[in-house]
């Protein structure tokens, strides 16, 4: 496998880490589930194509290039404009809501499920952010409404 194939193949699957799996990264990008895990999943053997890289990056409005060029951890994904803004919001509302400590996997998780919803040209502000928390943590409903949830 040439390098281009393996990038497209390790982003796609960062991706999908970021947006809770496979299915919500296929609904994001228009295709088909089984699809996708056959290009990034466990025994991949479909390349992604040149026209489908450049498909996935026009629908989750990526830069031309993006899935091609190498990135080594979901870090690398900060340079994604809206996902530097998507984790912000969530690291400030975290902070401002008193919740405990949430760990680095479970606040990967919610903020890539706020990012498929920015994707999917929503809005996500301090609102989806507290109703996100209030029905995926112990943060309590009554918590998040006293703050405009």
């Amino acid at each position: 496998m040439d390098n281009v194939a393996q990038y497209r193949r390790t982003n796609l699957q960062l991706l999908a880490s970021q947006m809770n799996g496979y299915a919500q990264l296929a609904r994001a990008i228009g295709r088909d589930a089984t699809y996708i895990s056959q290009m990034a999943g466990k025994g991949a053997y479909k390349p992604v194509s040149d026209g489908m890289a450049e498909s996935i990056e026009r629908s989750l409005r990526l830069p031309k290039g993006w899935l091609s060029t190498p990135r080594h951890s979901v870090a690398d994904l900060m340079s994604d404009k809206h996902m530097r803004e998507v984790y912000e919001l969530f690291d400030e509302v975290s902070r401002s809501s008193g919740l405990p400590c949430i760990g680095e996997r479970r606040r990967e998780r919610l903020v890539g499920l706020l990012y498929n919803v920015r994707l999917r040209g929503e809005k996500v502000n301090e609102q989806s952010v507290y109703r996100l928390l209030a029905h995926t943590t112990p943060f309590s409903v009554a918590a998040a409404e006293q703050r405009g949830g």
